[in-house]
């Protein structure tokens, strides 16, 4: 049960999505993991993928290493992978333990998250090359790595 909260939020239990396909990605600014600055501007022009995850949630657990595939299979593809409230240190002993080499933004606090939903991860968000939601995945939702690449251009 612990596990299960914390895929879903201690605080705030009811998942609510805040931005949905259709709607224009909220704008965020992040620093990956390689040290480049990324944007929901800079990124404006390009299709990309927007995870939002946390290391001790066993639903992202399952999903981290499928989202991997998908950045082996599209290396070009932009794929950020933001934490929902985790420090460099978890973050980055997690991806050094699993070998993932997709780079992510850990965050120490939700407040990047809480712009997109009040709860639940992982949460994926497809993004054109306009800036607007194209698909918007929850938890098991999430499309296989095949699936995932298909759909985006």
């Amino acid at each position: 049960m612990l596990m299960l909260m914390a895929c879903v939020g201690d605080d705030e239990p009811e998942v609510r999505t805040l931005v949905v396909a259709g709607d224009p990605v909220p704008h965020f600014e992040v620093v990956l993991s390689d040290g480049s600055a990324v944007s929901s501007q800079s990124l404006l022009g390009s299709w990309y993928v927007l995870v939002f995850f946390d290391t001790s949630c066993n639903d992202c657990r399952r999903e981290l290493p499928r989202l991997e595939q998908l950045h082996n299979l599209r290396p070009e593809l932009p794929l950020l992978c933001i934490s929902r409230g985790e420090d460099v240190a978890e973050v980055s002993a997690y991806w050094s333990e699993n070998r993932f080499t997709m780079p992510y933004s850990a965050q120490p606090d939700a407040t990047l998250y809480h712009r997109f939903a009040t709860a639940g991860v992982p949460r994926l968000y497809i993004i054109n090359s306009a800036g607007i939601v194209t698909a918007e995945y929850l938890e098991s939702s999430i499309p296989s790595p095949d699936t995932l690449s298909g759909i985006l251009p």
